[in-house]
């Protein structure tokens, strides 16, 4: 008996991820962008800055989810959000750039860098609730949290400056 029942869970626990794979259709879809020098993300988005000559964002998602992202482009400034997003799946923003001088994060919105921003100056406001991860090689680099966000910078920083403005939000510079 205690066999059969450890047979069945373990033929359970392997088919069910391949039948929820199968029953998730995700889907690709590419948006043709223009060149920006701030990035602008909003909830459920999880970007990832890659290396990438193309001219052309990569959205990754559920069909329904991946239909109600928003991408803008005005004055140099790309928007990437989603119409109402409660109650929908996390969307992965493939974003090619290797120069930005800001970033804005909201939600629970997540930036990561596969690739090191170049530029002299990059200022991060984070007000949001999860985690952005950069690779840089800015001169210097100046960051905000207002919410219970999270920024990492990876990079040769020999300063780092932290400190509390008058509404408790995190400021910190790092410079070479």
């Amino acid at each position: 008996m205690k066999t059969k029942i450890k047979t069945m869970l373990t033929a359970v626990m392997f088919v069910l991820p391949f039948t929820l794979l199968a029953k998730s259709k995700l889907i690709q879809k590419e948006i043709t962008v223009g060149v920006f020098q701030k990035l602008v993300v909003g909830d459920n988005i999880h970007v990832i800055i890659i290396n990438d000559h193309h001219s052309a964002i990569t959205l990754a998602g559920s069909p329904t989810t991946v239909a109600s992202v928003n991408v803008e482009e005005n004055n140099g400034t790309l928007k990437i959000g989603i119409n109402n997003s409660s109650g929908k799946d996390m969307v992965t923003a493939f974003v090619p750039a290797s120069e930005l001088n800001s970033i804005e994060v909201s939600g629970n919105a997540t930036v990561e860098c596969q690739t090191i921003l170049h530029g002299t100056v990059i200022s991060v406001l984070h007000a949001g609730i999860s985690a952005v991860k950069l690779k840089s090689d800015a001169a210097l680099i100046q960051t905000m949290t207002t919410g219970s966000g999270r920024i990492s910078v990876e990079g040769s920083y020999t300063n780092t400056v932290s400190r509390k403005d008058g509404d408790d939000n995190l400021i910190v510079a790092y410079s070479k």
